[in-house]
C-alpha cells in the first residue's frame, strides 16, 4: 500500500532563494528525487560518501545492511526541522521504518547526539512533534507509515 494520493509531492527541503517552511503547511511543493539525502557519519565510510547523496535508496540500503532498518518496511522521508537540522547537520533521512516510533529509533541510531528526543518506549519527548505528509501532526509512537510517506520532526516550542 503506498500514496494513495497521487496529487501530492515531496516538501521543500530548501533551496536557493528560499526559505525551509515557505509556502503551504511546513514547506513548498518540489517534484520528488529533489532531495540531499543526509549520510549518518557512521555509514559515510561504508558508503565511500560525503554528508550528503542525491538518491535515498543508497541510504536505505546501507541502513538495512547494517541492521538500522529492516528489509520490507515502508520507505519513508524524514525532514528534519529547526534545531533537530542545526544539531546533526542533516535536512531529510531516507529510511524504511513500519512505524513512526521506529523511524524515531532509526534516527537516533543515525544522529545520537539526538538522545534527548525520544523516550524508551519510543514516545517523543513533549517539545517534539511528528507531522505525517503535512496533513497531521502526531506524537502516537504506534502511526503505521506507508510506502512514500514523508514525516517532518520539529520542535514545538512556544514562539515559534
Amino acid at each position: 500500500m503506498g500514496n494513495t494520493n497521487p496529487t501530492r509531492k515531496s516538501v521543500l527541503v530548501s533551496g536557493p532563494g528560499r526559505n525551509p517552511g515557505q509556502g503551504t503547511g511546513f514547506g513548498s511543493v518540489r517534484p520528488s528525487g529533489r532531495y540531499r539525502f543526509g549520510v549518518p557519519p557512521a555509514l559515510r565510510d561504508a558508503l565511500g560518501q560525503g554528508e550528503t547523496v542525491a538518491d535515498g535508496t543508497v541510504v536505505r540500503g546501507a541502513m538495512v545492511s547494517e541492521g538500522w532498518c529492516t528489509a520490507g518496511a515502508p520507505a519513508v522521508t524524514l525532514e528534519l526541522y529547526g534545531s533537530l537540522r542545526l544539531k546533526t547537520g542533516c535536512e531529510v533521512l531516507a529510511l524504511r521504518a513500519h512505524t513512526l516510533g521506529e523511524a524515531g529509533k532509526v534516527l537516533l541510531r543515525a544522529y545520537p547526539a539526538l538522545g534527548e528526543l525520544i523516550r524508551d518506549d519510543a514516545t517523543l519527548r513533549d517539545h517534539y512533534r511528528f507531522s505525517l505528509n503535512g496533513l497531521h501532526v502526531v506524537t502516537d509512537p504506534s502511526k503505521p507509515l506507508t510506502d512514500g510517506d514523508h514525516v517532518l520532526l520539529f520542535s514545538a516550542s512556544v514562539g515559534g
